[in-house]
């Protein structure tokens, strides 16, 4: 991993499974972002325990964004 990079982030469309089991086991920390459907759109505007954070651009600059941690099924 290039040097002062914390984590990728990408569509999830980009890859497969297989890719991010492999960037797992490599020790890469990422983020991925999914298409949102209605019926997504609909639960999480139910949430109301998001939390908050900055994130570094590639421009240096900082975007607020908001997360929610979830236990995965």
């Amino acid at each position: 991993m290039p040097a002062g990079l914390e984590y990728l982030v990408f569509d999830s469309k980009m890859t497969t499974c297989q890719n991010l089991s492999e960037l797992n086991k490599r020790g890469t920390m990422f983020v991925t972002i999914r298409r949102r459907s209605n019926s997504l759109l609909e639960r999480i505007g139910k949430i109301d325990k998001w939390k908050n954070t900055k994130i570094k651009r590639a421009n240096g600059n900082t975007g607020t964004s908001s997360f929610l941690r979830r236990a995965h099924s």
